[in-house]
């Protein structure tokens, strides 16, 4: 049973779902979160996938879907990999502007 528990809670984490075993509905219902959340999930560069549009893309056959989602998938997985890497690498504020002293203050009187 934990088992079960610990398998269920790793694919709401991670979301390694099958994508070839989600319905069609299932599939449509993933192309609009895609499509609401492209912003925030998505850098700039990857804003390209989205062109066709809502309506298009949830006409496209069930393999193209699949292949969409597939591809949108594993971009969500870089960026959130390119923004952690980013992350680390940015300096605090300070780094750029040094904190004024009471010195500073009194050399500009």
């Amino acid at each position: 049973m934990y088992a079960n528990l610990w398998i269920k809670r790793s694919e709401k984490l991670h979301d390694d779902t099958d994508i070839n075993a989600l319905t069609t509905k299932e599939l449509n219902r993933r192309i609009q979160f895609f499509f609401d959340q492209r912003q925030s999930l998505f850098d700039s560069g990857d804003q390209d996938w989205f062109h066709g549009g809502l309506e298009h893309t949830l006409r496209l056959d069930k393999k193209r879907k699949q292949d969409w989602l597939q591809t949108l998938m594993s971009r969500q997985k870089s960026t959130k990999k390119a923004r952690a890497q980013l992350t680390t690498q940015m300096k605090p504020i300070q780094f750029y502007f040094r904190p004024e002293t009471a010195e500073d203050a009194d050399a500009e009187d």
